[in-house]
């Protein structure tokens, strides 16, 4: 069954077509997100009077029957999408008022919808694992203080720096990464910074940067700071306020 089969009844789709059409090889990993916010937005139907109560029954219970199934390892590929694939598993399960679960509702909202929760869900997990890298940079550097090394300018060998200076350099970036990833949790003020009690080392962001969208990389060299001293803060202030040197 398609969810176009009653608009085209009679027609054959084209097996190229219907492969180079179906997203479901890249979408399936959302069918928990789907599965959640179809029940969601049920109750909401119901909530509103579009579903009777035994409506709304009958599709919760075949919501449940569908996470079962797809628990179960059952195969997708035959569906064009993840969403396409909840909707027609419900209808089996549920029957008609399967049918009326769509009832408001669009392809694009869905998506949005899916991609949003599954990233709730992930961030989280992935700002822990940024910050054990930070951790790791940290212990590198305690472990190695004084260790002297190359800096690498395009591949070439350039200025000496110290090991601890250039392993510290990873910190930052990953917590620009952490701080942009929308959790709450991440990140954190010079003095607040959840790092800061378990290293020997000062975790305090760099000289002169804020929380601003953007950066300014006048005068920031690949390496180890410039020799000369450039006033990258007045120079940045004269591009623009809201222009936050880059660290």
């Amino acid at each position: 069954m398609k969810v176009w089969e009653r608009r085209f009844e009679g027609r054959r789709a084209d097996p190229a077509l219907e492969s180079f059409n179906a997203s479901i090889r890249e979408d399936r990993f959302l069918w928990r997100q789907e599965v959640e916010a179809s029940a969601a937005y049920a109750r909401a139907l119901g909530r509103g009077g579009v579903l009777t109560s035994a409506e709304l029954k009958a599709i919760s219970e075949g919501l449940a029957a569908v996470r079962t199934r797809i628990e179960g390892g059952e195969d997708l590929d035959a569906y064009e999408d993840i969403h396409s694939a909840v909707e027609l598993m419900l209808i089996e399960e549920a029957g008609e008022p399967g049918k009326k679960l769509h009832t408001g509702r669009s392809r694009n909202e869905q998506v949005a919808t899916d991609e949003r929760m599954y990233l709730k869900s992930e961030i989280p997990r992935l700002v822990e694992a940024l910050r054990k890298c930070q951790e790791a940079a940290i212990g590198l550097a305690e472990r190695y203080p004084e260790l002297v090394m190359p800096g690498y300018t395009h591949l070439q060998q350039a200025q000496l720096v110290l090991f601890s200076h250039y392993i510290l350099s990873i910190f930052w970036p990953l917590e620009r990464a952490s701080k942009g990833s929308g959790d709450p949790s991440a990140g954190g003020t010079a003095s607040s910074h959840p790092l800061s009690s378990r290293s020997t080392f000062s975790i305090r962001p760099p000289a002169n940067c804020d929380t601003k969208p953007l950066s300014c990389p006048i005068t920031a060299s690949p390496s180890v700071a410039p020799p000369a001293e450039a006033s990258r803060p007045a120079r940045a202030r004269r591009l623009s306020r809201t222009v936050r040197l880059k660290t």
